[in-house]
């Protein structure tokens, strides 16, 4: 998990490669989902990897871990559909970031 985070940590100064583009287009407004949490995909990924490390050291009491362990999981599937989520809505002027 740790190793995975911080490979995903790299990748967000890097551009969307064109082959994604399509997967991350919403052709109209509907396909936007209001967002509930609000923080950047790179702040949630400093939560998980601060989550992480202080799971892998085992430094906290059973019951703190299960919560935390809980916790993990929570951000880690919202990180994963709010990246996912459409980023780009394409217009007549072609594609326009929106996220």
């Amino acid at each position: 998990m740790a190793a995975s985070l911080e490979q995903l940590a790299t990748t967000y100064e890097e551009p969307v490669p064109d082959e994604r583009l399509p997967q991350l287009t919403a052709s109209n407004t509907t396909a936007f989902h209001p967002v509930t949490f609000i923080a950047e995909p790179e702040r949630v990924t400093q939560y998980c990897q601060a989550l992480t490390r202080l799971l892998i050291h085992n430094l906290i009491d059973a019951e703190a871990r299960l919560t935390l362990n809980d916790l993990l999981f929570d951000l880690v599937n919202y990180q994963v559909d709010d990246l996912k989520a459409p980023r780009y809505m394409e217009t007549w002027n072609g594609l326009v970031q929106v996220r």
